[in-house]
């Protein structure tokens, strides 16, 4: 990655940080930009209590998202801190599969499975 990217993904973590700031406040009070973690995988930390209640990870491109990249990075970030709650921020456009993918979770999570949904999950833990 360039310069010209790396300053363009630090300027939408920082969006990334006062959107969140001005959503979520009630379930912080710090946050960290570039938390410091074994693999780098968090952009966002935010803290309660000194202890990190959710980690944020920014992606931006000027290509399309696929499901294996979310998929990936999804577990790269879960794999990288523990904490309550995880959130993959993407800036673009994704494939129709991601798309399928990232739907799906919300449907597990509000137990609304589909058979397209268990299929888009498929393998996924």
């Amino acid at each position: 990655m360039g310069g010209k990217e790396a300053s363009r993904g630090f300027l939408y973590q920082g969006f990334a940080s006062v959107l969140e700031a001005l959503t979520d406040k009630d379930n912080w009070d710090k946050i960290y930009i570039e938390f410091p973690t074994s693999n780098d995988k968090v952009d966002i930390a935010l803290g309660k209590a000194d202890k990190i209640t959710k980690s944020i990870q920014v992606k931006s491109t000027i290509n399309t998202f696929s499901k294996s990249d979310v998929k990936l990075w999804l577990c790269d970030l879960i794999a990288d801190i523990d904490t309550f709650e995880y959130e993959l921020c993407l800036i673009g456009q994704c494939e129709k599969a991601a798309i399928t993918f990232i739907n799906s979770i919300g449907k597990f999570y509000s137990n609304t499975l589909d058979k397209m949904a268990i299929a888009s999950l498929n393998g996924f833990a």
